[in-house]
């Protein structure tokens, strides 16, 4: 499956880049789509395939960390990806006649700066809380790979704050259809 996800994603990215037909928002955004689950997969993966194929359980806490980051990262740009595919089809179909003016390549450079910066931007306080926290327990992690809670409950220390940074980061990185103006409204003229 793992091979099937990169080989299949990778096709995806290499057809639209060099397809030149294929240069418009709609392909771009799929293709941005893939590139993030190919390098969720690599992130995720392979330290679980090495667990359960070679026992290798172990990783040192600054790995942990950057794989950490990257998964929270990576799940955070995704669904940022499918917010702006549903902007996209939202000005496809209300403003057929406005698109190209509307998602330039500026645009849709701008619309991927801010989703790769709302991801790091959301993630890396997460880490700093959990690099300032004293690590005395069991060192094993419950999961095949490091999350911000499984990484937290093996502190020794108070990790309240790490659990409001983790429940204000839910909240504040989830986009409901009704608090975007756009998507709630309807397809009149403009």
């Amino acid at each position: 499956m793992f091979s099937v996800a990169l080989l299949g994603n990778s096709a995806v990215v290499l057809v639209v880049a060099k397809e030149q037909a294929l240069h418009q928002p709609m392909y771009i955004f799929l293709a941005m789509l893939a590139l993030n689950d190919v390098a969720l997969c690599l992130v995720i993966v392979p330290k679980a395939l090495a667990i359960f194929w070679w026992r290798a359980e172990e990783i040192s806490f600054q790995v942990c960390l950057a794989q950490m980051f990257f998964v929270h990262a990576f799940f955070l740009s995704e669904s940022a990806i499918l917010l702006a595919m549903a902007f996209d089809r939202f000005v496809a179909i209300c403003r057929p006649l406005r698109y190209m003016a509307i998602l330039t390549g500026t645009t849709l450079a701008r619309i991927g700066a801010s989703l790769v910066a709302r991801s790091v931007c959301a993630v890396v306080p997460g880490v700093f809380l959990l690099r300032r926290l004293p690590y005395c327990r069991t060192n094993v992690i419950r999961h095949t790979y490091c999350e911000n809670m499984g990484i937290a409950k093996l502190a020794c220390a108070d990790v309240t704050l790490n659990s409001a940074y983790g429940l204000a980061a839910a909240f504040l990185t989830w986009t409901p259809s009704s608090w975007w103006s756009p998507m709630s409204s309807s397809c009149g003229p403009s």
